[in-house]
């Protein structure tokens, strides 16, 4: 179910790009000629992409798809079985919505049909009988091809080439938009899955509910880089976090192999002090001295 909002995103990007591509097509992106023939390019570019081969699953890659399968049903049917099931409940309330709009767009055109019908006295739901209507009312086209200087044949058979190049043309950027999706979500996964060794916490499906992320990868944007930019105060944060714990630990770590090492040949880390001639040889300034030194923790000797 997730899996469909990354998808829907590809397809959405997909057909932006093949909109804008098309979006001013000249002379020669036409299919159709006035003739009623295919243009030989075309038909090359057609059967070119017929005989394209089909892409070839290996071994390896079937068996990390099973295994990925096996590892989600896992998921689904266990510790995430109640956010899976609430995901599945805001699909399929989403689709209701959906068909709800849909139903009364339907409805709408449904209104228009029948009109139509009345307008020449046909049954409703004849529509074969409706389209031999409109083909053969010339009222509505007298004027057009009037103004083009054509026969109402002439010019019906004209829009009949409009019609069907614009068919055409649909198709395949529908058909393109759909390849395209298929390798924008394949590209994705594949910097998902690498990102994912950084920052283990990345899940592809919930970005794809972040607009802001959503925006940047329609763009071209790689995964890492709209990822790190929609989180960036959170990484740098977490990345400070971090570093305070492992400064930390390198400081405990120090103090603790400070405190176990042993005293070097046997010796005390304080300092000693040896008087060979007594206490009654030494001076006043040198008891001083002393005394300092004794209070410091010095070893004194005599």
């Amino acid at each position: 179910m997730e899996n469909e909002k990354v998808t829907s995103v590809a397809e959405e990007t997909a057909t932006q790009a093949e909109t804008v591509e098309n979006a001013t097509p000249d002379s020669s992106s036409e299919v159709i000629a006035s003739d009623g023939g295919m243009h030989a390019d075309n038909k090359e570019d057609i059967g070119a992409q017929d005989s394209k081969p089909d892409k070839v699953t290996s071994a390896e890659e079937t068996l990390d798809k099973s295994a990925m399968k096996a590892e989600f049903e896992k998921l689904i049917k266990g510790d995430y079985k109640e956010f899976y099931e609430e995901r599945v409940k805001e699909n399929l309330n989403r689709r209701f919505r959906e068909n709800a709009k849909i139903k009364r767009q339907n409805e709408e055109n449904r209104e228009i049909v029948e009109m139509l019908y009345d307008r020449y006295n046909l049954d409703v739901g004849d529509v074969r009988a409706l389209k031999q209507a409109l083909d053969g009312d010339d009222a509505y086209l007298a004027a057009e091809a009037d103004k083009r200087g054509m026969s109402i044949e002439n010019y019906k058979y004209i829009k009949k080439l409009e019609n069907d190049n614009r068919r055409f043309a649909k198709m395949q950027m529908q058909q393109n938009a759909r390849e395209r999706a298929n390798e924008t979500v394949e590209k994705w996964y594949t910097e998902s899955m690498k990102l994912k060794e950084s920052y283990p916490d990345f899940d592809i499906f919930s970005e794809a509910k972040n607009p802001s992320f959503v925006s940047l990868i329609q763009s071209g944007i790689d995964v890492r880089t709209a990822y790190e930019a929609v989180h960036h105060n959170d990484i740098v944060r977490a990345a400070q976090e971090n570093a305070a714990r492992e400064a930390e630990i390198k400081v405990a770590q120090s103090i603790r192999q400070k405190a176990s090492r042993p005293a070097e040949n046997g010796l005390s880390s304080r300092s000693s002090a040896i008087f060979a001639n007594g206490v009654s040889s030494l001076t006043r300034e040198e008891r001083e001295d002393i005394a300092r030194r004794a209070a410091r923790g010095e070893r004194i000797s005599f």
